[in-house]
């Protein structure tokens, strides 16, 4: 080869080099992430509320069509690596308890401003960060102080051992948690009161009735958010506790905010947005909410209701949701994939359910699977489910006729995708369940009044004495 074929080559490649990549697909400097599409099918972008008159036909796009079936979702090999603080012997002595239960509450009780600075965007974060041992230094030395004069007696821990109520101490349960004495992943040391100690933080999270305040919102228009947002997250493929965490952000914020209808569907996908980052793994990016939105809003609207959202919950998005109870139950009672999912499907209807939004969580998680138990497979509700769920089958039974209601009267209304959802042979069809008739109900309610008087008398004995 000539020296001038070498200097031709050469030219060549460096031109190549230079060449910008016009292939988007492929461009990694790109500023903004392309929304992507999930592996159940092209995202459809819509407004949730263009025509109010309209809106309830709009089809779902959740995407189970016979094409879809055979896909393999391609699993992704990077796993995202997490430090924890475990305690390693079960039987500590008390002084080290104390200290564990000291640094797990200080570290609530600092400032917040770590939560606010991450929320913002990257351009108005600052650019330079100082290191300086002397602030290292003093942050230590506050961090000591803090711990020297805090008061443990004053937050609730996991830590100590809890005092169940006296009807939960003489029930004959079957201990779950001893099966995975062995499994560090279960944390069967703590399973019982980590779910103690979110039942007692569902009265810090409490919903009434705010659309007596609300002057644009209504009960319907509600539902309608609540279903677009199940076809979000059918079509993100996020999980549901997803989902749920982000009906309950949307809640707290109506309930302390007033919002033009306008302002809802954005609402919603930020709420999405919030859950999504707290839950999954790998989040979409803000540009895929706002294109699922069909761009009616921007970045820096969505950024800016982040902020205003998380102020008005205290950075607190930690909130009990009914999924993680019924899960929690569902273990308890070993109960069948096929009644599990006719639970969920119960329980997911009840997030467009305006009337239920007053009720705990774990109580809606009881009812949803007594609901389950008795459509599908007449199970029990045994000592065991009282036991870790801490309600009565009467109180249950109460609930679950609400929602046996509320399944019946939904098969009529136009927001279908739940009901879509639930009736591919995916979620065992199970939608096509039919509901309890009232004589059942009825024959339930005198088997359950007979079977808790006796108990309810003896509990009321040993109060008094």
């Amino acid at each position: 080869m000539s020296k001038s074929d070498i200097q031709s080559a050469n030219r060549v490649n460096n031109e190549n080099a230079i060449k910008p990549n016009k292939d988007p697909s492929n461009n990694r400097t790109s500023k903004k992430r392309m929304a992507t599409s999930p592996a159940k099918g092209d995202i459809v972008k819509r407004s949730a509320f263009g025509d109010i008159t309209n809106a309830l036909t709009v089809k779902s796009n959740v995407g189970f069509g016979k094409e879809n079936m055979g896909k393999k979702i391609a699993k992704k090999t990077k796993v995202a690596t997490r430090k924890s603080l475990r305690v390693q012997n079960k039987h500590e002595d008390s002084s080290e308890k104390l200290i564990i239960e000291k640094i797990a509450n200080v570290t609530l009780s600092l400032p917040k401003m770590q939560s606010s600075i991450s929320s913002l965007p990257n351009s108005q974060k600052s650019t330079k960060e100082e290191f300086s041992l002397d602030a290292v230094e003093e942050d230590t030395q506050e961090f000591a102080d803090a711990l020297d004069s805090f008061d443990s007696s004053e937050f609730p821990t996991a830590f100590y051992q809890h005092d169940l109520s006296p009807r939960r101490k003489d029930l004959f349960y079957e201990d779950l948690d001893a099966e995975n004495i062995n499994n560090p992943n279960e944390a069967p040391v703590y399973s019982l009161v980590i779910f103690e100690y979110m039942r007692a933080r569902e009265s810090q999270f409490q919903i009434g009735q705010y659309l007596s305040t609300q002057k644009e919102i209504s009960a319907d228009m509600r539902a309608i958010l609540v279903d677009w947002m199940v076809e979000v997250q059918e079509n993100f493929e996020l999980n549901h506790e997803t989902l749920y965490l982000a009906v309950k952000l949307v809640d707290l914020y109506l309930q302390n905010k007033q919002t033009a209808r306008d302002a809802l569907q954005l609402i919603g996908a930020t709420s999405l947005l919030i859950a999504a980052k707290f839950d999954e793994r790998h989040p979409p990016y803000i540009d895929d909410f706002l294109y699922i939105c069909d761009d009616a809003y921007t970045r820096k609207q969505m950024l800016s209701l982040e902020r205003s959202l998380l102020h008005i919950v205290g950075f607190d998005i930690n909130i009990p949701i009914s999924y993680r109870f019924l899960r929690r139950y569902a273990k308890c009672s070993k109960t069948n994939m096929q009644t599990l999912t006719l639970a969920r499907f119960a329980l997911e209807l009840s997030l467009q359910c305006y009337d239920l939004i007053t009720v705990s969580d774990s109580l809606l998680a009881a009812g949803a699977l007594w609901l389950a138990f008795k459509m599908n497979d007449n199970a029990e509700w045994t000592d065991t489910l009282v036991y870790y769920s801490s309600h009565m089958e009467s109180e249950v039974l109460k609930l679950a006729t609400r929602l046996n209601s509320m399944v019946e009267e939904s098969k009529g209304k136009k927001l279908q995708t739940v009901w879509q959802k639930y009736s591919h042979p995916i979620f065992y069809e199970v939608a096509k369940t039919p509901i309890l008739s009232k004589e059942k109900l009825e024959k339930e309610e005198e088997r359950v009044r007979l079977k808790e008087s006796p108990m309810m008398a003896q509990l009321g004995d040993e109060i008094a004495s």
